[in-house]
């Protein structure tokens, strides 16, 4: 991924916040979330420490990334096979944080229940974005 060490911790303090949305993070979300920071190429220790102090650095910028973090977040969601109230609301203010309409997340939404039994079909997931589009 081509964006800065300060914004892949950012990435992943808004992964390890959705994780924690429901009060409590499950084995299944730290492997995914060790997973992710592998991907990011981020040292583990440096993301242990968002634990504590989580990043504040801006959200990415460019649309490509922002999709990629907001898969990883519904990934992260669906990581314990519980959808969560508080995990939808967290999802829901991230969403507008990244810049993507409303509508989007309500067809992400709709679709959560078969996702957490099958999986995100990355081409379903990307093609609501292009129909709403900013």
């Amino acid at each position: 991924m081509n964006i800065s060490h300060e914004q892949k911790l950012r990435i992943l303090t808004e992964l390890i916040r959705i994780a924690g949305a429901d009060g409590q993070h499950r084995d299944e979300e730290y492997d995914l979330l060790h997973r992710i920071t592998e991907l990011l190429d981020v040292e583990p220790m440096d993301m242990e420490a968002l634990f504590t102090k989580p990043s504040e650095t801006d959200l990415p910028k460019d649309e490509v990334h922002r999709i990629s973090l907001f898969f990883h977040l519904v990934t992260m969601v669906l990581a314990d096979g519980e959808i969560s109230y508080d995990e939808i609301v967290l999802l829901r203010e991230l969403t507008l944080k990244l810049g993507f309409r409303p509508q989007a997340l309500d067809e992400v939404i709709k679709r959560l229940d078969d996702w957490v039994k099958f999986g995100i079909p990355e081409a379903e997931f990307i093609q609501i974005f292009q129909v709403h589009h900013n």
